[in-house]
């Protein structure tokens, strides 16, 4: 009886780390649309094609780090005028947003993926987690950098 409860655990350890392996295949490659690098601390948001297989990631953090939701909502926040509620688009489909949620196993996923420093001739390169710790001791008043609008349109801008 011990060793049918030994493979059972077995088995079970099996399953598990094979539905962890399939779960990091659907996040790989994953990028956020506004900064274009793997998300940090990232929610989901749900548009009108959730259902379809949509699933734009984006970064939902502070302000040492490029809070990209906030920033999305800002840009949209701008160009209403009026008191309605802004009606966000999804970046991915054009559909209209209806909220976000955190998929707590992607933001897992996607926190332990190695990202390098957004300071210039900084050669540090770690986790999301490292990152936050490493900015937070050796550049205290780091900011978000700027969207390099070359890289965002695929090199598509054209010189003045």
């Amino acid at each position: 009886m011990v060793v049918r409860a030994k493979r059972a655990i077995t088995k079970e350890n099996k399953e598990k780390r094979h539905r962890k392996a399939m779960k990091g295949k659907a996040w790989k490659g994953v990028t956020c649309p506004v900064c274009l690098e793997i998300p940090h601390h990232s929610v989901v948001l749900l548009c009108t094609s959730h259902h379809k297989g949509c699933r734009p990631y984006m970064c939902a953090t502070g302000i040492r780090f490029s809070n990209c939701l906030e920033q999305y909502k800002k840009a949209y926040a701008k160009d209403e005028k009026s008191d309605k509620p802004p009606e966000l688009l999804c970046p991915l489909c054009r559909g209209q947003v209806k909220g976000w949620t955190i998929v707590e196993d992607a933001r897992k996923y996607l926190n332990s993926k190695k990202r390098a420093c957004m300071k210039e001739n900084c050669s540090f390169f770690g986790s999301y987690r490292q990152l936050k710790i490493h900015v937070k001791a050796v550049h205290p008043r780091a900011k978000p950098r700027a969207i390099d609008l070359g890289l965002a349109l695929g090199g598509e801008v054209e010189e003045a």
